[in-house]
């Protein structure tokens, strides 16, 4: 898995309010991006699972209301996700980016 497509198809489905996750790549990402978004401080990956990572985000941002649709698609697409035991390297790395990401919607000068 290359991590910035899992990041592009989490922002793509974001900004078009379509679409679901479909891997624990794409959820990771966006758990991540939650925290960066909210300014809830992320908590540090440690030894949980992404199921772990995932309920902890979704209970933290439970009452969170963004101001963009955008942003409230993530949710719902988190709020739907059922992640497997997949768990490597890289699901931690898009965690990561999510969490410092900052402005995910702008798109970058060509």
């Amino acid at each position: 898995m290359v991590p910035i497509l899992a990041k592009q198809a989490v922002i793509i489905k974001c900004l078009a309010g379509d679409g679901i996750m479909i891997s624990n790549y794409e959820c990771a990402y966006g758990v991540g991006l939650l925290y960066g978004l909210s300014g809830i401080p992320a908590p540090e990956w440690g030894d949980g699972t992404l199921a772990q990572r995932l309920e902890e985000a979704l209970i933290s941002h439970e009452k969170f209301s963004f101001a963009d649709a955008a942003a409230e698609h993530l949710l719902k697409m988190l709020r739907a996700y059922k992640p497997d035991k997949t768990l490597d390297e890289q699901i931690r790395q898009l965690y990561q980016m999510g969490v410092l990401e900052r402005h995910p919607w702008k798109r970058d000068p060509a």
